[in-house]
């Protein structure tokens, strides 16, 4: 006969269990900033973030998407979004796998806008030295100038929307007309973590001149083995070759 104790002990453990694994829930979130000013944050999970409860995953639509707008407004920015979103794959990533942290969205206007994107406690891939990767693609459509720039940061003190460890900026600005473009950042190696976990930020930087700008942006860390880097290239082929398609038929 089971003792009752044990099964109040085994409760009270899964309780405590669970318990700490919500409160260890990583950090993830888009920060809105102009003249370095932050102006809107929305955090996973909280408000703004339109597909709340979906963990790793930020998605801002409908009334969410007109608070932004309104402060934004407020700000006198001059910058519109019709679209935002962010994702992680904390939680899915293995031992020997990819880490990745995304965003894209689509903006108009007249002006300068910054999206910082950000997670921690990413924990795999394992091992160091690591290869961070930083790639993104922009399709413009404008009648003068308008300029996207775009940094990938590996955190090894995983405090999030840190920016520790950046690759090259990539920097894309459009001919007149509707201009798609893409590249890949030269790859960095990085190392550290904190208590066996680091965290990503992404950071995009875009002015517009009454023109809009549909952007995407990944930050990719990996363990430097055959396996894992082909599938980094083959990403970053695959992404130009998309712009190379898009370019053309717009031609």
């Amino acid at each position: 006969m089971k003792h009752p104790l044990r099964h109040w002990f085994a409760a009270a453990f899964a309780i405590a269990t669970l318990t700490v694994a919500q409160s260890a829930r990583a950090e993830f979130d888009i920060v809105i900033s102009s003249g370095g000013t932050d102006l809107f944050t929305i955090v996973d999970d909280t408000a703004f973030d339109t597909n709340t409860p979906v963990p790793h995953n930020i998605s801002v639509s409908g009334s969410d998407l007109d608070a932004l707008n309104a402060a934004l407004s407020a700000a006198n920015t001059g910058i519109t979004f019709t679209s935002l979103g962010a994702t992680n794959n904390i939680g899915t990533v293995g031992p020997n796998g990819i880490a990745t942290l995304d965003v894209t969205g689509r903006v108009e206007g007249t002006g300068s806008i910054q999206i910082l994107v950000s997670a921690t406690d990413f924990i795999n891939p394992t091992g160091d030295p690591k290869s961070l990767v930083s790639s993104a693609s922009d399709t413009f459509g404008t009648t003068g100038t308008a300029t996207r720039n775009f940094t990938s940061y590996y955190n090894p003190s995983n405090s999030v929307n840190a920016t520790e460890f950046g690759t090259s900026t990539l920097v894309f600005a459009p001919t007149p007309g509707t201009f798609s473009t893409s590249g890949t950042a030269p790859t960095i190696s990085v190392s550290g973590t904190t208590g066996g976990a680091f965290g990503l930020t992404n950071v995009t930087m875009i002015t517009l001149d009454g023109s809009s700008d549909q952007f995407t942006g990944k930050t990719s860390v990996a363990v430097p083995e055959p396996t894992s880097m082909a599938l980094l290239l083959v990403g970053g082929s695959a992404l130009a070759f998309r712009s190379r398609r898009r370019l053309k038929s717009t031609s």
